[in-house]
């Protein structure tokens, strides 16, 4: 065949997930030897990460975000989209031709090497409290949009940085 699997379904929620992981596991441990192919055999998990926005818009014209082509959009997430992104593992495969009756083959293994963590100096807060205020005084005034930015003028710490409306 061409295609060697199907695609079903993507983002599938972690619960269901693993209920379908426990349903094969069930399967394959009832089956009996005579069985050649156990049920749901055919059926695969493929893992699949992603960076995950867990309040939704909040802070959004701080992070921005990462399409899910892996591409990283202005903010946090464009400029330190490199140290955020990680490194994928892999397993390199060497092989040669028979050495002495011997099938000689040699392989290296390189993890995955996850990303890494960014501190902001946002107080969520202030934060919180600026988004909302942000948000009234453009529909007060009807304006296009507007934006805010609060910083601590004695160490210049960002505390807060708000528009609206946001890129959502």
């Amino acid at each position: 065949q061409e295609n060697r699997y199907v695609k079903i379904i993507s983002n599938v929620n972690p619960t269901i997930a693993q209920k379908v992981k426990d349903l094969k596991s069930d399967y394959y441990n009832e089956r009996t030897w005579a069985q050649k192919i156990p049920i749901l055999h055919w059926l695969w998990l493929e893992t699949f990460t992603t960076r995950y926005y867990p309040y939704g818009s909040f802070l959004s014209n701080i992070l921005w975000y990462v399409d899910k082509n892996w591409v990283a959009y202005y903010g946090v997430e464009e400029y330190f989209d490199e140290e955020l992104r990680g490194k994928n593992g892999k397993i390199i495969w060497r092989s040669s031709a028979w050495i002495w009756w011997v099938w000689a083959n040699d392989f290296e293994i390189e993890n995955v090497v996850n990303g890494n963590d960014i501190y902001l100096t946002i107080d969520i807060g202030i934060q919180k409290e600026v988004e909302a205020i942000v948000q009234k005084w453009q529909q007060s005034l009807k304006a296009d949009s507007i934006s805010v930015l609060v910083y601590n003028p004695m160490n210049w710490q960002v505390k807060a940085s708000a528009q609206y409306p946001t890129f959502n």
